[in-house]
């Protein structure tokens, strides 16, 4: 899916409701497939018209893109490149997408997947710094959850260079307009208000990455910028390898990783809940200055490690090298 605006004229401003979902991909058969299928959703990244190829998801009653399979076949990779959901076509201001105060749905809802590779968000030549995806002005920006065993083993998760919370404005340096991802009764079970949200609940142990690969090619660029949520992330339940680096959470920041407006999450900056055996290795923070999370302006903790020891965790959680 491309070049398409959904729930939202071609001037990337007025909106027009869809009673459901902007995008719903979904699959409960129980027979044979012949191949795994890919499903991409917005620009291929080839460095060809992939500004044109974006995809802009506003005005709609349910979640911008959800994707669920509960049948026996299998999506081999997921990519959401080049998306714009809750935000007009420029990505600077919201649209009217949900009622914020009562919604439980997501700017892009994943569930009970079995891909081994779910990207959101990347890099690519020519972008000028903009951003892959942009999460905002929805209940939940990226919320991913899995059931019994349903997710690929191991799935590899990446979630870089987007804006959740925010919208674009024009520049690392200039203020980005409030958007947020936020439900106002308060965060619950289902994850609303929270800018990335992943709880796998015992479906697998897949490898996520949120920010840079810290491989010294676009590090800078790969970062996320998450602000004006209930939390910042969310990590949950059946997680194996996870690694938080190079983010901007709560705060605008420049080139340099210097701090240069507020974007203060509601409540917490992280939260590792922490009380699941499934939980395995995280790393926040890293050694290289583009691995640096910068994380302020929250309205509670900057990182939050719930219900630390309890149950049989079986987890080495580093947290280095972070502007807190």
């Amino acid at each position: 899916v491309n070049t398409a605006y959904i729930g939202v004229y071609s001037d990337g401003e007025t909106p027009i409701q869809n009673g459901g979902a902007g995008i719903s991909i979904s699959n409960s058969g129980v027979g044979e497939v012949d191949a795994e299928i890919d499903i991409v959703i917005g620009t291929n990244n080839d460095g060809n018209n992939d500004t044109d190829e974006r995809v802009v998801i506003g005005a709609n009653a349910a979640n911008g893109i959800h994707i669920n399979e509960t049948g026996s076949s299998a999506t081999n990779d997921i990519s959401v490149q080049g998306t714009y959901i809750g935000v007009t076509g420029n990505g600077e201001n919201p649209t009217s997408q949900y009622d914020l105060a009562s919604d439980d749905h997501a700017g892009l809802y994943i569930e009970n997947t079995k891909a081994t590779s779910i990207e959101i968000g990347g890099t690519r030549s020519g972008s000028n710094g903009d951003p892959q995806n942009i999460f905002s002005n929805n209940p939940t920006g990226i919320m991913i959850e899995g059931t019994g065993g349903t997710v690929g083993s191991p799935a590899t998760i990446s979630i870089e260079n987007n804006l959740v919370g925010l919208a674009w404005g024009g520049g690392t340096t200039d203020p980005m307009v409030n958007a947020g991802n936020r439900y106002d009764n308060g965060p619950s079970t289902y994850g609303q208000g929270n800018g990335i949200h992943i709880d796998l609940d015992n479906g697998g142990h897949s490898n996520l990455r949120i920010g840079t690969d810290g491989d010294t090619v676009n590090d800078l660029e790969e970062r996320n910028w998450i602000g004006d949520n209930n939390n910042g992330i969310y990590l949950g339940d059946g997680l194996g390898e996870v690694n938080v680096h190079g983010n901007a959470i709560g705060l605008g920041i420049d080139d340099n990783n210097e701090a240069v407006n507020a974007h203060g999450n509601m409540n917490d900056g992280i939260v590792v809940d922490s009380s699941y055996s499934e939980f395995a290795d995280l790393s926040i923070g890293g050694d290289g200055n583009s691995e640096v999370n910068s994380i302020g302006a929250n309205g509670n903790n900057g990182i939050t490690i719930s219900d630390a020891g309890s149950g049989t965790v079986n987890a080495d959680i580093t947290i280095e090298h972070n502007n807190i």
